[in-house]
C-alpha cells in the first residue's frame, strides 16, 4: 500500500458511558473519497458490529449505541478504505463502560462552591477577589477567542538575546515581538511560534476563569463562552500533528499544563446546560481523552515535568470517571505516590535542587492531591506528612527578607511572597501554624490585601496571630545545603553553602558555591538562569565562573557531589565545613565558612598532585572602592566557560594581601580583606547579573593562584558605618588570622595543631576551631575535638 493513498489518525477512547452513544472520530487524509468505518463489540463477544463515520468539517465521526452496561469493556478498531487500499488502527480491547459521573468533582465540589460563595458574602477580602474574577470574565465575554491552527513553539525562545529578558507579548501582534528594554522588534522564527505558546496559555486560562466565574456566580453566559472555546479545542486537537514530545504545544509539559486548565473548565460547566450531550462527548473523546492518551506514554521518571503530566492524566481520569487513568496517575510507576516518595527529599525540598522547580512541582502535586481527595482516594498519613513538608521546608530555606536563593536552573528574584498561593492552600488544608507565617508577613492584619484565587477557593477564613518561627542555622542533609544564620530579623546575616547533589538535568557546576545575605540585602547572589533558549544561559549562567566558588584551569566543574564534614550553629557563632573531590579530576577542594560578629570568615583549600590555576570567584554589586592599586589588564581572563563574559578587567599583585570595599548606600559597606600569598593575583571586572542589561551587571572578583595547592583566606565584613577589619593573614597553612582596629581578633584553624598569635597560642585537636580574642580573653568553638588557648 502506498502511504499517500489513505492515512488514518485516531485518538483512542478512554471511556464510554452506560446508556449513551459512543463517539468515534478520526482524521483521515486520502486521495479521493474514502470510506471510514468503526467495528466494535463487547469484549469477548461476537460478531463485530459496524458503523460508518461521516465528515464533520475536517474530522470524521459517528455516534453509535453500543448497548453495553457499566462494568463491561468495549473492543473496537477503525478502518479507512480508498481506491482499493485499506488502513486499520490497532484493536482497542479494554475501553471501560461506566456510569457518567456527577460534576463538579475535581478541585471544587458543589459543597465547596457553596462555602466559597458564603465566604464572599461574609468577608470583604473574599468578595473583592470574587468581584475581580467576575470583571475579568466580563472582559473575556467581549473578546473573540480563536484557538491557533498551528502548534505552539517553545516558551524559552521568547526572550531578547541581547538583554536576557522576556519579550513583550501582544495577543494582537503575531509577527512583532518587542524587547521591553530598548523597544527592538524581533520577527520570524522562533519568536512567532513562541508567541503561539502565550496565545494558547492565555486562551486556556480564560476558559478556566470563565468556568470558575460561572460556578461561583451562576451566570450562564460565562459557561456558554467557556463551552464554545472547549468545542474549538475539541475540533482542532485531533488535527495537530504529533511530533517528538509535543502536539498542540512544543512539549508534553506544556500540553499537560493546558490539559489541567481545560479539564477543570469542563468539570465546572458540565452541569450548566451550556453543552449538549453531543458536545460533552465531543470534548471528552476528541480533547480530554485524547490529551490523556497522548501524555501517558510520555510521563517519564521522577521529575517536575512528570508531576504535571500526572496531574493532567489524573484530573482527566477523575473527570471522566476512568479508574484506569486515575490509578495510572496516582499509583503507576512514577505516579503521584512515587513522586512524593522519591522526589521529595527527607528534608522536604524537591530533589532537583532548585526552589523554582520545588514550587513548580508542588502546584500539580497539590492539584492532583486535592482532586483525588475530593473523590475519596485514600492517602496514607506518612505520605501526607511528606507532602506537607514541601510547604514547610522553604520557610527555613528563605533569606531574612523572604527572598529565595536561585540555585541551579531557577528564576532569579523569587520570594516566599511570590508563592503566597502555596501557603494559602497549605495552611487552608493542613492548619499548621508554621504555614500561616508567610501569610502574616504578606498581609499583616490587612486581610483586604488577599487577592489570589487560592485564598478565595482554598484559604482559611482567618489567619491567626502567631510568633515568628525561630530561624536558626540548619542543614538540609538530603539536598546538600547548609544555611548559617547570625542575628535576628531582616538584619540577620545568612550564608548558604551548597555541597550536595548536582541536581540532575537542572543542576549547575557549582559545588561549594555560597550565597550571602546581610545588611538587609543580597550580597553574593546565585544568578539562577534566564530563558533556556538563550545562548547566554549555557555560555554564562550554567558555568562555574558565574558562581561564588573556585574554578580550576578556567574550566567548569563536572557534575559532582560533595560532603558536609562539620556543622555548628549557636546564637553567636555558625560554622560549616564541606569538601568535594569529584568536581575536577585529581583536585581536592574544601571550604570552611564561619559567621561571627558581623564577619564572614572564608577559608578555601585546593590541593592536587599536579599544577593547576585556581580562581576563587565572587560576584558582589555596589560601588567599589579599591584599597589596593589596580591596573588595566589588556588580556581576557579566559576565552571559554563563561570567562568571555568578564570585561573591563583590572589586575593587581596581592602577595601581601589586599582589601576592597563595596558601598551599598545608607552607610552599608561590605569589605573584602584577604590574606596574601606568593604569586597571588587579584582581578576585578564586570560581568552579567540576573539579566544581560547593563544596569544589572555585577562585579567579577577573582583571586588567582597557580600551583599544586592554593589557600584562599578572606574576611568579608558587613558593616553599617566604618569597617573595623585591618588585616587578614595566614598563621601557617592551616589557619586564617583576622585583626580588627578595636583590638578584636579572630583565628580560624582548619586542622589540628598549635597556632601562635600575638594574643596567645591555640592548641587544638579539632579539625576546625574558631577563636575570638577580645580584651585579653579568648572564646572558642572546637568542632570534632578539644582546644585550649594559652594567653600571653
Amino acid at each position: 500500500m502506498r502511504e499517500e493513498a489513505v492515512a488514518l489518525s485516531h485518538d483512542p477512547l478512554v471511556v464510554v458511558y452506560e446508556g449513551e452513544p459512543a463517539r468515534f472520530s478520526a482524521y483521515v487524509m486520502a486521495e479521493g473519497a474514502p470510506e471510514v468505518v468503526v467495528r466494535f463489540k463487547r469484549e469477548g463477544s461476537t460478531p463485530w458490529r459496524e458503523a460508518r463515520l461521516r465528515p464533520e468539517g475536517r474530522i470524521w465521526a459517528v455516534e453509535v449505541d453500543h448497548g453495553l452496561v457499566a462494568g463491561e469493556n468495549l473492543r473496537y478498531y477503525l478502518e479507512a478504505r480508498c481506491r482499493g487500499e485499506v488502513v486499520r488502527t490497532t484493536v482497542f480491547e479494554d475501553v471501560p463502560v461506566v456510569e457518567r459521573p456527577l460534576h463538579p468533582r475535581l478541585i471544587l465540589t458543589p459543597a465547596e462552591i457553596a462555602n466559597v460563595r458564603e465566604r464572599a458574602r461574609k468577608h470583604r477580602w473574599a468578595r473583592a477577589i470574587l468581584e475581580g474574577l467576575l470583571k475579568k470574565c466580563e472582559r473575556h465575554l467581549k473578546e473573540r477567542w480563536e484557538v491557533p491552527e498551528e502548534s505552539a513553539g517553545y516558551y524559552h525562545d521568547y526572550f531578547c538575546p541581547e538583554h536576557a529578558v522576556r519579550l513583550r507579548f501582544d495577543p494582537k501582534k503575531p509577527r512583532e515581538h518587542i524587547c521591553p528594554v530598548d523597544g527592538k522588534a524581533f520577527r520570524g522564527e522562533p519568536y512567532d511560534s513562541a508567541w503561539r505558546y502565550f496565545v494558547q496559555r492565555r486562551t486556556a486560562r480564560a476558559t478556566y476563569e470563565l468556568a470558575l466565574g460561572y460556578a461561583l456566580s451562576g451566570r450562564k453566559e460565562f459557561a456558554e463562552k467557556a463551552g464554545r472555546i472547549l468545542l474549538q479545542y475539541a475540533e482542532k486537537y485531533p488535527l495537530y500533528p504529533v511530533w517528538r514530545d509535543g502536539r498542540m504545544m512544543f512539549q508534553s509539559l506544556d500540553e499537560a499544563v493546558m490539559a489541567i486548565d481545560l479539564v477543570q473548565a469542563f468539570d465546572l460547566i458540565e452541569p450548566s446546560g451550556a453543552l449538549s450531550p453531543e458536545d460533552k462527548r465531543r470534548i471528552e473523546a476528541q480533547l480530554l481523552g485524547a490529551m490523556a492518551k497522548f501524555l501517558m506514554p510520555r510521563r517519564g521518571g521522577v521529575h517536575n515535568i512528570s508531576c504535571w503530566r500526572n496531574a493532567a492524566i489524573g484530573l482527566i481520569g477523575l473527570a471522566l470517571g476512568s479508574d484506569p487513568l486515575t490509578k495510572f496517575a496516582m499509583e503507576g510507576p512514577t505516579g503521584w505516590k512515587e513522586q512524593i516518595e522519591r522526589g521529595v527529599l527527607d528534608d522536604g525540598l524537591w530533589f532537583e535542587g532548585s526552589i523554582g522547580y520545588h514550587f513548580y512541582a508542588l502546584y500539580p502535586l497539590w492539584l492532583l492531591y486535592r482532586s483525588a481527595k475530593n473523590n475519596g482516594y485514600p492517602f496514607p498519613a506518612p505520605l501526607v506528612d511528606r507532602f506537607k513538608s514541601m510547604f514547610e521546608a522553604p520557610i527555613y530555606y528563605a533569606m531574612p527578607n523572604l527572598s529565595l536563593p536561585a540555585l541551579n536552573d531557577c528564576w532569579f528574584g523569587g520570594s516566599l511572597l511570590r508563592y503566597v498561593w502555596a501557603y494559602e492552600v497549605g495552611y487552608g488544608e493542613f492548619q499548621e501554624p508554621l504555614l500561616a507565617w508567610p501569610l502574616r508577613l504578606a498581609y499583616g492584619n490587612e486581610f483586604e490585601r488577599r487577592r489570589s484565587l487560592e485564598a478565595l477557593l482554598f484559604g482559611a477564613e482567618e489567619i491567626p496571630p502567631l510568633k515568628p518561627p525561630l530561624l536558626k542555622s540548619v542543614n538540609f542533609p538530603s539536598s546538600g545545603l547548609v544555611i548559617l544564620r547570625l542575628g535576628e530579623g531582616r538584619r540577620q546575616i545568612y550564608l548558604l553553602l551548597d555541597y550536595g547533589p548536582h541536581g540532575g538535568g537542572h543542576g549547575h557546576p557549582d559545588k561549594l558555591n555560597i550565597v550571602l545575605y546581610g545588611l538587609g540585602r543580597l550580597i553574593l547572589p546565585d544568578l539562577g538562569t534566564p530563558g533556556y533558549g538563550l545562548k547566554a544561559t549555557h555560555d554564562w549562567y550554567r558555568q562555574t565562573v558565574a558562581h561564588n566558588t573556585v574554578v580550576v584551569d578556567r574550566r567548569s566543574q563536572s557534575p559532582a557531589q560533595g560532603k558536609l564534614l562539620r556543622f555548628h550553629g549557636d546564637p553567636e557563632v555558625a560554622i560549616a565545613d564541606a569538601e568535594c573531590s569529584t568536581a575536577y579530576p585529581g583536585v581536592y577542594m574544601r571550604r570552611v565558612v564561619a559567621l561571627v560578629d558581623g564577619l564572614v570568615l572564608d577559608l578555601f583549600i585546593c590541593r592536587s598532585d599536579d599544577e593547576h590555576t585556581y580562581d576563587w570567584v565572587a560576584h558582589p554589586s555596589g560601588s567599589v572602592e579599591p584599597l589596593v592599586r589596580l591596573k588595566p589588564f589588556a588580556k581576557r581572563l579566559g576565552e571559554h566557560y563563561g570567562y568571555q563574559f568578564i570585561r573591563n578587567v583590572k589586575r593587581a599583585s596581592v602577595e601581601e594581601g589586599w582589601a576592597l570595599k563595596f558601598n551599598f548606600g545608607n552607610g552599608r559597606i561590605v569589605k573584602f580583606t584577604s590574606a596574601g600569598s606568593p604569586g597571588l593575583e587579584l582581578f576585578l571586572g564586570c560581568c552579567p547579573g540576573p539579566t544581560l542589561r547593563k544596569e544589572d551587571e555585577l562585579w567579577a572578583l577573582v583571586l588567582r593562584k597557580r600551583g599544586k595547592e592554593a589557600l584562599f583566606g578572606l574576611a568579608i565584613e558587613l558593616a553599617e558605618g566604618m569597617p573595623k577589619v585591618l588585616k587578614a593573614e595566614f598563621v601557617r597553612k592551616g589557619a586564617l588570622l583576622v585583626k580588627c582596629e578595636d583590638g578584636r581578633a579572630y583565628l580560624l584553624a582548619v586542622e589540628p595543631g598549635t597556632f601562635e598569635t600575638p594574643w596567645g597560642a591555640l592548641e587544638t585537636s579539632a579539625p576546625v576551631t574558631l577563636v575570638k580574642f577580645e580584651r585579653g580573653r579568648a572564646e572558642w568553638r572546637a568542632l570534632g575535638g578539644k582546644a585550649r588557648v594559652k594567653p600571653k
